[in-house]
């Protein structure tokens, strides 16, 4: 799935795709998009400050149902074609 943001709403792809778990362990960032209609938004990784993605699903199985702007969640990453998701979103600091 692509997705991307325009004209203030958030539009996406659908593909099959394979997923990769990146072995990195819990990721620490902060929410800098959210569009609950979708589920799709961007997190800011505190470490290197790049970008990452939310997707339809990535909160399924955590205590979060939506999440807001600047919100700090802890997740673990995966891969697919290119793209870096999130996933198993946490509560808490992680002590990072």
């Amino acid at each position: 799935m692509t997705v991307w943001w325009k004209d203030g709403a958030w539009s996406a792809i659908n593909w099959k795709f394979s997923v990769t778990l990146l072995e990195s362990g819990p990721m620490q960032g902060v929410v800098k998009m959210y569009d609950p209609n979708t589920g799709a938004g961007v997190v800011v990784l505190d470490h290197d400050r790049s970008e990452v993605y939310l997707r339809a699903g990535s909160l399924a199985g955590s205590v979060f149902r939506l999440l807001r702007q600047g919100q700090r969640i802890i997740f673990d990453l995966e891969e697919s074609d290119g793209l870096r998701f999130v996933h198993s979103v946490r509560m808490g600091s992680d002590g990072r």
